[in-house]
């Protein structure tokens, strides 16, 4: 079983219940460019293939809403290599948090924020 930070995984959730709420139909609105941004994100970061590729399904078959994502990816969902994923799942958490889990404004941030310069994600703890 995955060590991992269970106040973080709490505060997630409790952000995303409160900003994306149970939906009738589509969980998440996000576009192909939004679902780009994100991939190109965890690319950039190193995230392996495997967790780029289900991070892709996810965000589009069954269209997991971004808490959803996060929550399960923070668990164990990006454990095909843990380590190699960690710095892509800190900065897609640190954007989370720092937009309070609006989904518009996460993108938005993903697109503007210079996460090379801007290091505050290597703050965030993914393992206990």
């Amino acid at each position: 079983m995955t060590n991992y930070n269970k106040e973080l995984w709490k505060e997630i959730i409790e952000i995303g219940k409160e900003k994306e709420p149970v939906s009738k139909g589509i969980a998440n609105k996000f576009n192909q460019d939004d679902v780009t941004t994100i991939i190109a994100t965890m690319d950039f970061f190193g995230a392996t293939n495997v967790w780029i590729q289900q991070t892709y399904y996810d965000l589009t078959v069954p269209k997991y809403r971004l808490f959803d994502l996060l929550g399960m990816c923070l668990m164990s969902r990006n454990d095909d290599d843990r380590k190699q994923n960690e710095s892509a799942l800190k900065v897609l958490i640190h954007s989370y948090l720092k937009v309070k889990g609006d989904p518009v404004k996460f993108i938005e941030d993903l697109r503007l924020t210079d996460y090379q310069l801007d290091t505050a994600w290597e703050k965030i703890i993914i393992d206990n």
